[in-house]
Parts: C-alpha cells; sequence; structure tokens
C-alpha cells in the first residue's frame, strides 16, 4: 500500500478513535447535566446520571462507527476518501454543537444559567464525589469500554463459511 494511502487510513483512525468517542462522552455528559440539572434531582445525582449515560452511550456508539467502518473497501481510493470525510463531517458536528450550546443557554434565560452556576457549583465543593467519582469514573469506564470492544473485535476471527 502506497504512503499517502497508510497515512489517510491511520488519519481516518485518529479522527473515529481518538478524538471522536470522548468528544460523544463529553457532549452527551454536559449536555444531558445541562437538562437534569433544571430538574428536581440531586446535583450529584443528575451529574452522575449524565457522566455514565454519556460514557455508556459513547461505548455503543463507537460500536456502531467501528462495524460500519469495517464494511468499506480501504484498497479502493474512493471508499478512503469517503470515509475520511465521514471523519471530518462527526467531528465537525461535534463541534457546531458545542459552538450552539452557550448561545442556547443565551435563550433559556437568566434562572437557568443560575441553576446551571449553583449546580457546578455544588459540584466543585466534593471533589471526591463531584470530580473523582462522577467525572473521572465515568471517564475511566468509557476509555475502559471501548479499548474492550477494540481488543474484542482484534481477537475475534470471523467466522467460517460453509461449502456445500
Amino acid at each position: 500500500m502506497e504512503k499517502n494511502k497508510k497515512f489517510t487510513i491511520f488519519s481516518i483512525g485518529i479522527l473515529f478513535g481518538a478524538f471522536f468517542p470522548y468528544g460523544i462522552w463529553n457532549l452527551v455528559y454536559k449536555v444531558l447535566e445541562r437538562v437534569l440539572f433544571n430538574t428536581d434531582f440531586n446535583t450529584f445525582l443528575a451529574s452522575g446520571i449524565a457522566a455514565y449515560t454519556g460514557a455508556i452511550f459513547t461505548i455503543f456508539c463507537f460500536s456502531r462507527i467501528s462495524d460500519y467502518l469495517m464494511q468499506f473497501d480501504y484498497s479502493d481510493i474512493f471508499e478512503v476518501k469517503k470515509a475520511f470525510w465521514l471523519g471530518i463531517l462527526a467531528n465537525g458536528g461535534l463541534f457546531l454543537i458545542w459552538f450552539l450550546i452557550p448561545l442556547i443557554d443565551g435563550l433559556l434565560g437568566q434562572g437557568y444559567m443560575d441553576n446551571l452556576n449553583n449546580a457546578y457549583q455544588t459540584l466543585d465543593s466534593n471533589f471526591i464525589l463531584g470530580k473523582i467519582t462522577i467525572n473521572q469514573g465515568s471517564s475511566f469506564l468509557c476509555f475502559f469500554g471501548i479499548v474492550v470492544l477494540i481488543y474484542k473485535k482484534i481477537n475475534t476471527r470471523p467466522a467460517k463459511s460453509v461449502t456445500s
């Protein structure tokens, strides 16, 4: 395989393998947190639900994306370019959503923003529960789940086809 093709395939792996899962986890976590902070849930419970739901959702998304990307024929340059552009568009979509979040926050009013600020101050007040158990715990679950998923996919052999 030529050098440029190897570089492109490696780049596709980075786009979907390194940045994308963490971006999905962080996005789902923060959006759900914003929604749940404005409910009757306890701040730590709301943040925990958001964080661990984000981790599980990310593992599921990564599984589906990796299954989809395995269907491409990477010996065909058109397929490689298609996968590369899908990676760029997917990551660009994440950045667009991050750009829209502050705009939506501003539209929801001062009461909403006060709830968010109070909730984040409460989370910062308990380092063990807020930072380690919720934030780092869910981040580790996400990372560990993706590593296990990749390990299983690498070590799973395709089923042998039965010929008559």
